[in-house]
């Protein structure tokens, strides 16, 4: 039985989550879909690697606002690992 959880990442926004994903082996995964759901293609072509207690967020998108988005997208999500947002905006 695979059991769900929500996650609040925005207002009236929830994402569901299985809880049976390890911590850190599938954060960048998990990472990667909230960044796909916010209806920004640009989010969708970022990389995301873990480089050991820090997420690596890189790429390029088109305005400011979407670097804001995914820098507070991925604060839901990382838990006590450390940010960090190499994301040009071009």
């Amino acid at each position: 039985m695979r059991v769900e959880t929500q996650m609040r990442i925005a207002e009236g926004t929830t994402v569901e989550l299985p809880c049976d994903m390890p911590r850190t082996g599938d954060l960048a995964k998990r990472v990667r879909e909230v960044l796909s759901m916010q209806g920004v293609p640009s989010l969708r072509r970022l990389d995301v690697v873990i480089d050991a207690d820090t997420v690596v967020v890189s790429g390029r998108v088109p305005t400011f606002y979407a670097k804001q988005l995914a820098a507070n997208r991925c604060r839901h999500l990382v838990g006590p690992h450390r940010i960090r947002l190499d994301v040009e905006v071009a």
